[in-house]
Protein backbone atom coordinates (compact mmCIF):
# COMPACT_ATOMS: atom_id res chain seq x y z
CA UNK A 1 0.00 0.00 0.00
CA UNK A 2 2.58 2.52 0.65
CA UNK A 3 4.45 1.58 -2.87
CA UNK A 4 1.09 2.30 -4.06
CA UNK A 5 0.62 5.58 -2.21
CA UNK A 6 4.25 6.45 -3.21
CA UNK A 7 3.41 6.02 -6.85
CA UNK A 8 0.44 8.00 -6.94
CA UNK A 9 1.96 11.04 -5.07
CA UNK A 10 5.14 10.91 -7.61
CA UNK A 11 2.74 10.81 -10.80
CA UNK A 12 0.49 13.88 -9.04
CA UNK A 13 3.67 15.58 -8.23
CA UNK A 14 4.57 15.18 -12.30
CA UNK A 15 1.25 16.45 -13.77
CA UNK A 16 1.40 19.29 -11.08
CA UNK A 17 4.60 20.56 -12.93
CA UNK A 18 4.32 19.37 -16.48
CA UNK A 19 0.83 21.20 -16.45
CA UNK A 20 1.51 24.02 -14.31
CA UNK A 21 -1.24 23.64 -12.26
CA UNK A 22 -1.66 25.63 -9.21
CA UNK A 23 -3.23 24.01 -5.97
CA UNK A 24 -3.49 24.89 -2.36
CA UNK A 25 -4.26 23.08 0.58
CA UNK A 26 -6.67 24.77 3.74
CA UNK A 27 -8.41 23.25 6.17
CA UNK A 28 -8.50 20.06 5.09
CA UNK A 29 -9.30 20.34 1.19
CA UNK A 30 -7.00 21.02 -1.42
CA UNK A 31 -8.68 23.38 -3.52
CA UNK A 32 -7.69 24.28 -7.90
CA UNK A 33 -9.06 27.68 -8.88
CA UNK A 34 -11.32 29.74 -7.50
CA UNK A 35 -10.95 31.14 -10.14
CA UNK A 36 -8.19 29.72 -11.94
CA UNK A 37 -5.42 31.90 -13.46
CA UNK A 38 -7.31 32.38 -16.83
CA UNK A 39 -11.20 32.59 -16.87
CA UNK A 40 -13.37 34.07 -19.03
CA UNK A 41 -16.91 35.22 -17.97
CA UNK A 42 -18.44 36.31 -14.91
CA UNK A 43 -18.17 34.23 -11.65
CA UNK A 44 -20.84 31.61 -11.04
CA UNK A 45 -23.67 31.90 -9.38
CA UNK A 46 -26.00 29.16 -8.02
CA UNK A 47 -26.79 25.76 -9.25
CA UNK A 48 -23.00 25.83 -10.99
CA UNK A 49 -21.12 22.96 -8.33
CA UNK A 50 -21.46 19.42 -8.37
CA UNK A 51 -20.79 17.30 -5.70
CA UNK A 52 -18.90 13.73 -6.46
CA UNK A 53 -18.84 10.80 -3.79
CA UNK A 54 -17.32 7.07 -3.90
CA UNK A 55 -14.11 8.45 -5.34
CA UNK A 56 -11.22 5.79 -4.53
CA UNK A 57 -9.34 6.91 -1.92
CA UNK A 58 -5.46 6.96 -3.79
CA UNK A 59 -6.85 9.09 -6.65
CA UNK A 60 -6.15 12.45 -6.84
CA UNK A 61 -6.46 15.67 -9.68
CA UNK A 62 -4.02 14.58 -11.42
CA UNK A 63 -7.12 12.29 -13.14
CA UNK A 64 -10.02 14.03 -11.84
CA UNK A 65 -9.32 17.67 -12.70
CA UNK A 66 -9.08 16.00 -16.67
CA UNK A 67 -11.74 14.28 -16.18
CA UNK A 68 -14.46 16.96 -14.85
CA UNK A 69 -12.41 19.30 -17.34
CA UNK A 70 -13.29 17.44 -20.27
CA UNK A 71 -17.20 18.85 -19.75
CA UNK A 72 -15.99 22.27 -19.90
CA UNK A 73 -13.75 24.50 -17.86
CA UNK A 74 -14.31 24.07 -14.18
CA UNK A 75 -14.00 27.52 -12.54
CA UNK A 76 -13.05 25.67 -8.90
CA UNK A 77 -12.10 22.00 -7.55
CA UNK A 78 -12.07 20.94 -4.27
CA UNK A 79 -10.98 16.99 -3.15
CA UNK A 80 -11.48 16.60 0.36
CA UNK A 81 -8.55 15.69 2.22
CA UNK A 82 -7.23 12.86 5.60
CA UNK A 83 -4.10 13.74 7.57
CA UNK A 84 -2.48 10.32 6.18
CA UNK A 85 -2.61 12.30 2.76
CA UNK A 86 -5.52 10.09 1.27
CA UNK A 87 -8.57 11.82 -0.13
CA UNK A 88 -12.08 11.35 1.81
CA UNK A 89 -14.01 10.22 -0.83
CA UNK A 90 -15.49 13.15 -1.89
CA UNK A 91 -14.69 16.20 -3.66
CA UNK A 92 -16.66 19.39 -5.70
CA UNK A 93 -16.62 20.83 -9.00
CA UNK A 94 -17.63 24.01 -10.08
CA UNK A 95 -18.35 25.51 -13.43
CA UNK A 96 -19.73 28.64 -14.82
CA UNK A 97 -22.95 28.48 -16.38
CA UNK A 98 -25.56 25.76 -14.56
CA UNK A 99 -26.22 24.12 -18.13
CA UNK A 100 -22.15 22.91 -17.59
CA UNK A 101 -22.78 21.22 -14.46
CA UNK A 102 -25.74 19.65 -15.48
CA UNK A 103 -23.81 17.86 -18.48
CA UNK A 104 -21.26 16.85 -16.04
CA UNK A 105 -24.04 15.74 -13.79
CA UNK A 106 -25.29 13.51 -17.20
CA UNK A 107 -21.52 12.41 -19.05
CA UNK A 108 -20.01 11.39 -15.40
CA UNK A 109 -21.95 10.11 -13.05
CA UNK A 110 -21.70 6.40 -12.22
CA UNK A 111 -18.00 7.29 -14.85
CA UNK A 112 -15.63 4.07 -13.83
CA UNK A 113 -12.17 5.30 -12.48
CA UNK A 114 -10.78 2.31 -11.22
CA UNK A 115 -12.66 -1.35 -12.21
CA UNK A 116 -15.93 -1.78 -9.57
CA UNK A 117 -14.97 1.71 -8.82
CA UNK A 118 -17.71 4.05 -10.17
CA UNK A 119 -18.10 7.46 -8.72
CA UNK A 120 -21.45 9.45 -8.10
CA UNK A 121 -21.72 12.81 -9.30
CA UNK A 122 -25.21 15.21 -8.34
CA UNK A 123 -26.03 18.83 -8.00
CA UNK A 124 -24.78 20.47 -4.85
CA UNK A 125 -26.95 22.12 -2.27
CA UNK A 126 -24.96 25.09 -2.27
CA UNK A 127 -26.37 26.03 1.31
CA UNK A 128 -26.68 29.74 1.44
CA UNK A 129 -28.25 30.52 4.81
CA UNK A 130 -26.68 31.00 8.24
CA UNK A 131 -28.34 31.65 11.90
CA UNK A 132 -27.25 33.81 14.24
CA UNK A 133 -29.02 32.95 17.57
CA UNK A 134 -29.10 34.13 21.23
CA UNK A 135 -28.77 37.59 20.20
CA UNK A 136 -29.60 40.50 22.86
CA UNK A 137 -33.56 41.18 22.68
CA UNK A 138 -32.59 44.47 22.03
CA UNK A 139 -30.70 44.20 18.61
CA UNK A 140 -31.69 46.13 16.15
CA UNK A 141 -32.21 44.74 12.51
CA UNK A 142 -30.62 48.15 11.10
CA UNK A 143 -27.65 48.25 13.44
CA UNK A 144 -26.45 44.33 13.05
CA UNK A 145 -26.85 44.72 8.94
CA UNK A 146 -24.44 47.73 9.24
CA UNK A 147 -22.15 45.78 11.34
CA UNK A 148 -21.80 42.19 9.20
CA UNK A 149 -21.50 44.55 5.98
CA UNK A 150 -18.12 45.89 7.72
CA UNK A 151 -17.11 42.06 8.77
CA UNK A 152 -18.31 40.39 5.83
CA UNK A 153 -20.05 40.83 2.10
CA UNK A 154 -22.93 39.12 -0.01
CA UNK A 155 -25.77 39.48 2.22
CA UNK A 156 -28.87 39.04 0.75
CA UNK A 157 -31.28 39.53 2.92
CA UNK A 158 -31.57 39.80 7.19
CA UNK A 159 -34.48 39.12 9.06
CA UNK A 160 -34.65 38.53 12.51
CA UNK A 161 -36.98 35.76 14.18
CA UNK A 162 -38.22 35.84 17.96
CA UNK A 163 -39.54 32.16 18.64
CA UNK A 164 -41.86 31.20 21.84
CA UNK A 165 -41.66 34.92 23.51
CA UNK A 166 -38.33 34.32 24.33
CA UNK A 167 -36.16 37.11 25.35
CA UNK A 168 -33.56 36.60 22.62
CA UNK A 169 -33.24 36.64 19.14
CA UNK A 170 -31.99 34.83 16.07
CA UNK A 171 -31.16 36.32 12.80
CA UNK A 172 -31.45 34.33 9.67
CA UNK A 173 -29.10 35.79 6.77
CA UNK A 174 -29.00 34.69 3.44
CA UNK A 175 -26.39 35.23 1.12
CA UNK A 176 -25.89 35.57 -2.79
CA UNK A 177 -23.91 32.88 -3.28
CA UNK A 178 -22.46 29.51 -0.79
CA UNK A 179 -18.60 30.91 -1.12
CA UNK A 180 -19.93 33.68 0.56
CA UNK A 181 -21.86 32.47 3.31
CA UNK A 182 -18.88 29.56 3.49
CA UNK A 183 -16.65 32.56 3.93
CA UNK A 184 -18.85 34.74 6.15
CA UNK A 185 -18.98 31.66 8.97
CA UNK A 186 -15.49 31.98 9.69
CA UNK A 187 -15.30 35.58 9.97
CA UNK A 188 -18.36 35.68 12.20
CA UNK A 189 -17.40 32.63 14.65
CA UNK A 190 -14.04 34.31 15.52
CA UNK A 191 -15.37 38.30 15.46
CA UNK A 192 -19.00 38.63 15.87
CA UNK A 193 -19.01 37.81 19.60
CA UNK A 194 -17.31 40.66 20.76
CA UNK A 195 -18.91 43.14 18.47
CA UNK A 196 -21.99 42.36 19.65
CA UNK A 197 -21.83 41.84 23.09
CA UNK A 198 -20.51 45.40 24.35
CA UNK A 199 -24.06 46.66 25.10
CA UNK A 200 -24.98 43.92 27.77
CA UNK A 201 -22.57 42.76 30.75
CA UNK A 202 -22.24 39.29 31.20
CA UNK A 203 -23.26 38.48 27.69
CA UNK A 204 -23.89 35.03 25.95
CA UNK A 205 -22.06 35.11 23.15
CA UNK A 206 -23.94 34.71 19.45
CA UNK A 207 -23.62 30.93 18.47
CA UNK A 208 -23.14 30.75 14.48
CA UNK A 209 -25.32 28.16 12.92
CA UNK A 210 -26.28 26.94 9.53
CA UNK A 211 -29.92 26.41 8.57
CA UNK A 212 -29.91 22.80 7.59
CA UNK A 213 -33.04 21.09 5.93
CA UNK A 214 -36.06 20.44 8.08
CA UNK A 215 -34.68 23.33 10.79
CA UNK A 216 -32.29 20.77 12.15
CA UNK A 217 -29.03 22.10 13.84
CA UNK A 218 -25.97 20.09 14.07
CA UNK A 219 -23.29 20.83 16.13
CA UNK A 220 -19.86 18.52 15.79
CA UNK A 221 -17.03 19.26 18.55
CA UNK A 222 -13.39 18.48 17.48
CA UNK A 223 -9.52 19.30 17.77
CA UNK A 224 -7.32 20.68 15.29
CA UNK A 225 -3.85 20.31 14.88
CA UNK A 226 -2.43 23.31 12.97
CA UNK A 227 1.71 23.67 12.27
CA UNK A 228 2.34 21.00 15.59
CA UNK A 229 0.39 23.20 17.72
CA UNK A 230 -2.71 22.03 19.61
CA UNK A 231 -5.67 24.34 19.89
CA UNK A 232 -8.32 24.37 22.43
CA UNK A 233 -11.08 22.08 21.75
CA UNK A 234 -14.36 24.33 20.05
CA UNK A 235 -17.72 24.04 19.33
CA UNK A 236 -18.10 23.88 15.57
CA UNK A 237 -20.92 23.35 13.06
CA UNK A 238 -21.67 21.36 9.99
CA UNK A 239 -19.65 22.57 6.56
CA UNK A 240 -22.32 24.54 4.59
CA UNK A 241 -21.86 22.73 1.66
CA UNK A 242 -23.14 19.48 1.20
CA UNK A 243 -20.66 17.30 3.23
CA UNK A 244 -22.91 16.22 5.57
CA UNK A 245 -24.07 13.44 2.93
CA UNK A 246 -21.18 11.07 3.57
CA UNK A 247 -21.70 11.17 7.22
CA UNK A 248 -19.06 13.82 8.13
CA UNK A 249 -19.00 13.14 11.64
CA UNK A 250 -16.86 9.50 11.55
CA UNK A 251 -13.91 12.49 10.55
CA UNK A 252 -14.08 15.21 13.14
CA UNK A 253 -10.58 16.12 13.08
CA UNK A 254 -10.88 17.72 9.20
CA UNK A 255 -14.54 19.84 10.34
CA UNK A 256 -12.86 22.88 9.50
CA UNK A 257 -13.73 24.21 6.10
Amino acid sequence: MESISSQRFQALEKWLQTTKTKITQVNGQRRYGGPPEVWIGPPPRSNCEVYIKDIPRDCYEDVLIPLFCSVGPLWEFRLMMNFSGQNRGFAYAKYGPPCVAKNAIQQLHGHMLKPASQIHVSRSKEKRKLLITDLPAFTQRDELLQLLQRLIEGVETLSMISENRREDLTAQLVFSFHRAASMAKRVLGEDITEDLCTKKEEPQPPHIKEEMEHKEIHQIKEEEHLNGIKKAEEELHPDIREEDEEDITKFPSMMSL
